[in-house]
């Protein structure tokens, strides 16, 4: 008789950022930045757990004002 096999956690399916992206309903700008900031690459696989913590980082991230010196 053969084993059952349960699926993997949600938590640890890896998915491509661009369909994590479509799944959240992220809006282009916000995951722009959040690639940048967490130097994600098209392609890139990951957790859902991680996405949603690296769009957090930069939607979360303080925003400042810096003098422009001429």
């Amino acid at each position: 008789m053969a084993a059952k096999t349960n699926p993997p956690a949600a938590e640890q399916v890896m998915l491509p950022v661009d369909a994590l992206r479509e799944k959240h309903h992220i809006s282009a700008g916000v995951f722009a930045g959040a690639c940048g900031v967490n130097g994600w690459k098209p392609g890139r696989q990951m957790t859902e757990t991680e996405f949603l913590a690296g769009i957090s980082r930069f939607t979360d991230a303080p925003m400042r004002s810096e003098e422009v010196t001429q």
